[in-house]
């Protein structure tokens, strides 16, 4: 375990943070579509949290893509593709924005309602990502476009 720890990169961590067991880590250094699938199946064992939820969203959108593609995906590429979601923020069901990658409450939006077909806090809905509009606001993104590998 503490060999797996050491090791840890920006996926892996993010893995723990989405409520993955250390132990169900995946070795190695490349992510193949099958253990991308076991890993979704995996997550599906242990209930999100508050805290894990984020995370867990984030983590989902990465594992697709790997099963989306035909071949294995170096943890290192995973590791860049955080990037995208580095300043963001998803509205959780405790009606809080929280980070995109840690979990951390960023801000308290308020209780929860269905509203049509989704569960909103006021404008924010459950499951939207959120960038930060630079005057202390939140502006919805919609669209997070796919990771492109170089040629």
């Amino acid at each position: 375990m503490r060999d797996v720890l050491a090791d840890l990169d920006d996926f892996g961590a993010l893995l723990l943070e989405a409520g993955l067991p250390a132990d169900m880590l995946p070795p190695g250094r490349d992510v193949s579509p099958e253990e991308a699938t076991r890993l979704r199946v995996t997550f599906g064992l242990y209930p999100p949290t508050s805290r894990t939820y984020g995370p867990r969203l984030v983590a989902d959108m990465l594992l697709r893509e790997v099963i989306g593609g035909t071949a294995s995906v170096k943890r290192s590429e995973l590791d860049s593709r955080l990037l995208r979601y580095r300043e963001l923020s998803v509205m959780g069901s405790d009606g809080f924005l929280s980070s995109a990658l840690t979990g951390t409450p960023t801000q308290c939006i308020g209780p929860v309602e269905v509203k049509g077909a989704t569960l909103r806090a006021g404008e924010y809905e459950v499951g939207g990502f959120y960038a930060p509009d630079g005057n202390g606001g939140w502006l919805r993104v919609v669209f997070l476009p796919p990771f492109k590998s170089a040629p």
